[in-house]
């Protein structure tokens, strides 16, 4: 329904602030900066466009999370899931974090219930968990390719590259069984997991991503959810995000 698709209003710098530290957000004026985050040559680089569209990115994550608190549903952004970015820096493609500059909006906004973070992103939540090193209210839960040593405040399973379908899903139940009760629950739903991924490397079939994402939304019916792409670097990367999608809104409750 076109009514179901709305375009969010850039985040604002002052609920940025809540997260990034001033000094950070400053340096993301500068080409140079940008630049390191995306490998390219700062000279061919738009900063101004380049920070709407994060800034976009990062409304529809708050956005989708006051819809899905309001509506008492799972909503989807089709930009999100910037899990590298930490307070005072960015990385990986990751200017800002979605996940942590909505949490702290929604938590100024009256809100105070448990959150869940299901990252099934390829590579590890790194920013995410040291944005949330300090709240005991936040659980994260992820399921990686890539060993970047441990992440305080995370239950992750490293999985070795080329690992295919089977581990993965058995992998993913133990993580359900595990993840606590949450009034709001952010899921990045990964497109880099796919097998020839060449950022990726877990060697997951498209088929067998959607029974992720399958198994994922069907453990969390009746609890209001936010999804998010996160990575994706193979061209049918996007195959995974929208299968998603459709698959929540075949569920009650819908996107």
């Amino acid at each position: 329904n076109a009514r179901d698709i709305r375009c969010p209003e850039p985040i604002s710098y002052q609920d940025l602030s809540r997260v990034h530290t001033a000094e950070y957000l400053e340096s993301l004026g500068h080409a140079r900066v940008l630049a390191e985050m995306f490998a390219l040559d700062s000279s061919d680089l738009p900063v101004d466009e380049v920070m709407r569209t994060v800034r976009l990115g990062t409304g529809g994550t708050l956005d989708a999370a006051r819809d899905s608190l309001r509506h008492h549903c799972s909503c989807a952004n089709l930009l999100g899931g910037f899990h590298h970015a930490g307070p005072s820096r960015g990385g990986g493609f990751c200017v800002v974090n979605d996940i942590a500059v909505a949490v702290s909006v929604l938590r100024s906004e009256g809100f105070d219930g448990k959150i869940s973070v299901l990252d099934f992103d390829a590579h590890p939540p790194d920013g995410t968990a040291e944005c949330f090193r300090e709240d005991d209210t936040v659980w994260i839960g992820s399921i990686s390719g890539s060993d970047w040593g441990r992440l305080d405040g995370v239950d992750e399973t490293v999985l070795p590259a080329g690992s295919g379908d089977k581990l993965y899903l058995d992998t993913l139940e133990g993580l359900i069984s595990r993840m606590p009760h949450a009034s709001l629950v952010f899921v990045i739903a990964g497109g880099d997991v796919l097998s020839g991924d060449r950022m990726g490397g877990l060697g997951l079939s498209l088929e067998g991503a959607r029974k992720r994402d399958h198994r994922v939304a069907q453990a969390l019916l009746g609890i209001s959810s936010v999804w998010l792409p996160g990575g994706g670097y193979h061209r049918d990367s996007w195959r995974v995000f929208a299968g998603a999608v459709l698959g929540l809104l075949t569920k009650k409750g819908g996107v």
